[in-house]
């Protein structure tokens, strides 16, 4: 419990921290937050024009193919606000460079520091948008949203938080292998993008991967599924055993690659 409250103390430091930096260079903010809304307005609209050409696709409307973008963008949100930055700027570079050793030493969460609570201002103003599309795509579904959906939708979208940063972990945990991971950042965005797809329109053999080896069906498909009342309770005795096998394999690796890391000194 000790360790828990130092991490939520460091986690607010570093969002401190990350406000100051970014306050310096307001220009800047006023483009984020233009560019994330053009962004996000775009592809509603992309989808608005093909869905004028059909009423749905394998089983998806276009309001719920909003709804599944709108999760989406909030998800992608909420990692490049918290996670993104710990993972690229701090855990990849320290063990290329051999510099692991100078955070190994320190009486915290090595792996929570290494991998999550930093705070970049870029992903904060996606939240709007992301809002935005999810309250527009509302206006085409006929469903009312219970409060069981609602509440399962958040579970269900704080464990594909979880899971999002548990990949982006295991991709760059390679580092402690390969020394250079700069490739990895083009397979993880591509992967990441595929989020936003529902898995109805892929092929069962790919559907079974999204959920299970490579599971991205859980940021955005499954909250979406989930709100929509459409995911069955039966559900999320699966996703529990799936997240305590994936913390498994995640402390596993971080174990053995603390054993294979080499700092400058050694």
């Amino acid at each position: 419990m000790k360790q828990f409250y130092k991490n939520i103390k460091l986690t607010f430091r570093k969002i401190r921290l990350g406000i100051m930096v970014y306050l310096e260079y307001r220009s800047s903010l006023l483009f984020y937050t233009l560019s994330s809304f053009a962004w996000a307005i775009s592809s509603i609209v992309l989808q608005k024009f093909l869905f004028e050409e059909i009423v749905e696709l394998k089983g998806w409307t276009f309001g719920e193919f909003a709804l599944l973008n709108g999760i989406y963008n909030l998800a992608f949100a909420f990692f490049i606000m918290f996670s993104w930055g710990s993972v690229y700027e701090e855990f990849r570079p320290a063990v290329r460079e051999g510099r692991l050793d100078r955070i190994l030493t320190k009486p915290l969460s090595h792996k929570f520091f290494l991998t999550f609570g930093s705070f970049d201002i870029v992903g904060f103003f996606h939240l709007l948008p992301s809002f935005f599309i999810i309250i527009y795509a509302s206006r085409f579904l006929t469903f009312d949203f219970s409060i069981l959906n609602i509440s399962l939708s958040i579970i269900y979208f704080l464990i594909g938080q979880f899971i999002l940063n548990s990949i982006v972990y295991l991709f760059y945990a390679t580092t402690f292998w390969l020394t250079s991971a700069e490739h990895i950042s083009s397979a993880f965005w591509t992967l990441e993008s595929q989020s936003k797809t529902p898995l109805e329109v892929l092929p069962r053999f790919v559907r079974a991967a999204f959920l299970s080896i490579i599971p991205i069906g859980f940021v955005a498909y499954i909250p979406a599924k989930a709100l929509l009342g459409e995911l069955p309770l039966v559900f999320l005795p699966y996703t529990i055993f799936f997240i305590l096998f994936l913390t498994f394999v995640n402390r596993t690796v971080w174990n053995l690659g603390v054993r294979r890391y080499e700092s400058v000194s050694s």
